[in-house]
């Protein structure tokens, strides 16, 4: 059985966290440099040539998320031009060959090396934050600073969560960030704070809308007698309008209101396609089915018969995330799932260790599918690769290794493994719930099991 190892006490910024903030900047530049997913990131220096072209978010083709993203991106660029960063991307002639594979996308326009960094660096930035929540919220709930550096390694080193943004290039961990505040305002009674997190992180990314039924039973379940429970619901239902009403008024003003809401039809279409285009009805009956389990387990936390609503919440979070994702979820998205593994590892029990492990594996793969094709902003903006070097990887990829699998195809049962976790999460929990040591009756913190 392994055992925690021991860390002095001298809060956040103690010499292990030091070492697991060095060691996981320095790999995410590292990879920073080396993979960039064009596609994605590309499209994030289009929106910022739209909108200083005077195109707004909306005005040119290009952006097809809510106003919250562009409104970052707008940030990024205001950072670009105080460092001189000029050269967003460029039509690379010699990579025109790489478009010619079907299997994913592929592009000669691809992003210039430091506008990525750019913008990877922004990422990096949430990752800290994020960190120190879960580092925050473990010390708040064990007093155990052991614990709460571990907590924040299981986050910051994690292989997926280091992809996500530093490979991927995606926003997915500012969506973790603006949750696990929410969550975190919630457990402190800032239900105002709360529902403003809480409406720009679905508006970010719509995921965090289905932890919401469990938030209002925590609600009620804290506040059942002290009768306290309808200002609670009332301020945050406030702070929801409020920021919903601040994130949209510049597309009121300027007539596209409706051009931004179409990230809901796109997602209806091609929402967890990294597994297969799972579409239309299909994709609206699945994420119905979501809702009202979602909605069940909301209920099971207003009654809950426990004396520690905090132990419940956050338990009950994991298992509604992990059940958003029995929907065939992309490789970016499955960070959401690591902050609350972290806490049930550490404060339930370290059987949660398993599918985490079988999880940083498979899921890394995944997100990595897209292969060499990550390799076209280091070829193309460096001497570090050649572009006829990443041509022929690219060409190599396609190949059968094993029988008539591709190394592209190898890559692509991570997302085999990364559904097994996610099952094998929610068998954990209820074996442990069958058990009587869910965490949602039992003593948090417990080293035992």
């Amino acid at each position: 059985m392994w055992t925690f190892p021991t860390t002095d006490r001298r809060g956040f910024l103690c010499r292990d966290i030091l070492m697991i903030l060095a060691v996981g900047l320095i790999v995410r530049y590292v990879v920073g440099v080396f993979l960039t997913y064009s596609d994605d990131v590309q499209s994030w220096a289009l929106t910022i040539a739209n909108f200083e072209a005077g195109g707004g978010l909306y005005g040119l083709a290009g952006y097809n998320y809510a106003p919250p993203w562009g409104y970052i991106l707008g940030f990024v660029s205001v950072i670009g031009e105080f460092f001189g960063v000029d050269m967003f991307g460029s039509r690379l002639t010699d990579a025109l060959p790489a478009e010619q594979y079907s299997d994913w996308v592929a592009e000669s326009l691809v992003p210039s090396l430091e506008f990525a960094l750019m913008v990877k660096t922004v990422f990096f930035v949430s990752d800290i934050l994020v960190g120190y929540l879960i580092y925050r919220i473990i010390m708040d709930r064990c007093d155990d600073q052991r614990k709460a550096v571990i907590g924040f390694g299981l986050w910051f080193l994690c292989p997926f969560v280091i992809t996500a943004g530093a490979a991927q290039g995606m926003f997915d961990t500012i969506s973790v960030l603006l949750t696990l505040l929410c969550v975190y305002m919630v457990m402190r009674d800032r239900c105002f704070l709360a529902g403003m997190l809480m409406g720009t992180a679905v508006f970010l990314k719509l995921f965090p809308a289905f932890l919401v039924f469990v938030l209002i039973g925590y609600i009620l379940l804290r506040h059942r007698s002290d009768g306290s429970w309808k200002m609670m619901l009332i301020r945050a239902a406030a702070g929801v309008l409020v920021m919903t009403a601040i994130i949209f008024a510049p597309q009121v003003a300027d007539g596209t209101l409706s051009e931004s809401f179409s990230f809901l039809t796109s997602r209806t279409e091609n929402m967890g396609s990294g597994l297969g285009p799972l579409v239309g009805y299909l994709t609206i009956a699945a994420y119905l089915a979501i809702l009202i389990v979602s909605m069940l387990l909301g209920n099971s936390v207003r009654t809950s018969k426990t004396s520690d609503p905090d132990r419940v919440l956050l338990v009950m979070l994991l298992v509604n995330v992990a059940v958003v994702f029995l929907y065939p979820s992309s490789a970016q998205y499955m960070v959401l799932l690591v902050p609350f593994l972290a806490f049930q590892i550490l404060m339930t029990s370290r059987r949660y260790m398993g599918p985490m492990v079988l999880m940083m594996v498979g899921v890394t793969m995944f997100a990595l599918s897209r292969n060499a094709v990550n390799l076209l902003t280091v070829a193309g903006f460096t001497d570090l690769v050649s572009m006829d070097t990443v041509l022929a990887a690219i060409e190599w990829f396609q190949q059968p290794i094993l029988l008539s699998f591709s190394a592209t195809d190898i890559l692509h049962i991570g997302g085999v493994m990364e559904y097994i976790g996610i099952l094998w999460t929610l068998y954990v929990f209820y074996d442990l719930h069958r058990k009587g040591s869910s965490g949602l009756e039992t003593a948090v913190c417990s080293d035992s099991r």
